[in-house]
């Protein structure tokens, strides 16, 4: 009759290798709990951001082994790692494309043994083998402007106001002042105090330029969006480079970066200023109408001066 608990050794022995039995113990070596963080920080649906951790090696022996990291207990990707000892440290990461939604972010040590001099290595058990879960709660930025949807008041960024958007998430054009009746009364006043015969081109002008200036204005709304959008990626990009890039190195990209963000806020300030004035019938058409008077009292003074001369 055969020994049950002999057999039951046996297959243990087959099944499971020697190294594991026999895996030695490690608590000075591993991760520091809770050290899970991100190349930035807010960051949006749609955004691909580094999730960064830590691994520390206060062993003698050098450390060796294989990162992997979750999100909500679904594996995202792996990375091998190799910690000279000494109180050494190593930064590991791992690309992620965020979506909308409760994240609980974390990572593990599988796999982990130490190289001894002479390069054998020998399976251990690492005791501060798992970092804890980092939950984040990813929202979406319809806009781009660096505000998640839950704490903006106009997602889409229209000018129009979530809780008075039909189409909160859809950019809509900012809805013109009321200024037909202005237009109206242009073309009233030029139809009474003008002959018939230039009457219709009169008009037609007046349209044309109305036109001019509306569609001036929602074209300058687009350049303010884009360049608003342009500022945020210049300082999301000097944030990146001053936690990834060495500092010589940093400071020459810099350097030679620099001039693109006054540039952007020059332009800003230069459309944010001509769409003000596009936006505003009555501001407009004041402006041009003293612009036009200053170059007929120009013109009237040199053809008097010509004729007195």
């Amino acid at each position: 009759m055969f020994n049950l608990n002999k057999i039951i050794i046996l297959i243990a022995i087959l099944v499971f290798p020697v190294a594991y039995i026999n895996a030695e113990n490690i608590t000075n070596s591993g991760f520091i709990a809770g050290n899970i963080w991100y190349s930035q920080d807010p960051f949006f649906a749609g955004e691909e951001v580094r999730i960064y951790t830590i691994v520390f090696n206060s062993n003698q022996d050098d450390l060796l082994g294989t990162i992997e990291f979750y999100n909500n207990d679904e594996l995202l990707g792996t990375k091998d790692f190799s910690l000279s000892g000494g109180g050494n440290t190593q930064n590991i990461w791992i690309d992620w494309v965020a979506t909308e939604g409760v994240h609980k972010i974390s990572a593990k040590i599988v796999k982990p043994r130490i190289s001894k001099v002479g390069g054998e290595e020998t399976i251990i058990s690492l005791e501060n083998n798992q970092t804890g879960e980092n939950e984040r709660i990813v929202d979406v930025d319809t806009d781009g402007d660096r505000i998640g949807n839950t704490k903006d008041s106009d997602d889409d960024n229209d000018g129009i106001l979530d809780i008075e958007d039909t189409k909160p998430l859809t950019f809509d054009a900012i809805p013109e002042p009321e200024e037909d009746s202005l237009i109206d009364d242009v073309a009233k006043l030029v139809k009474e105090n003008t002959p018939e015969v230039v009457v219709e081109q009169t008009t037609n002008i007046i349209e044309k330029v109305e036109d001019l200036r509306k569609t001036g204005s929602k074209k300058t709304e687009e350049k303010i969006i884009e360049l608003k959008k342009e500022i945020s990626v210049i300082n999301e990009e000097a944030d990146k480079l001053k936690k990834d890039q060495p500092t010589t190195t940093k400071d020459q990209i810099l350097d030679k970066e620099s001039y693109k963000k006054p540039w952007s806020y020059i332009q800003l300030f230069f459309f944010t200023a001509f769409n003000s004035l596009l936006d505003y019938g009555a501001i407009f058409y004041t402006t041009v109408f003293g612009i036009l008077l200053y170059i007929a009292k120009l013109i009237i003074n040199r053809v008097y001066r010509r004729d007195y001369y």
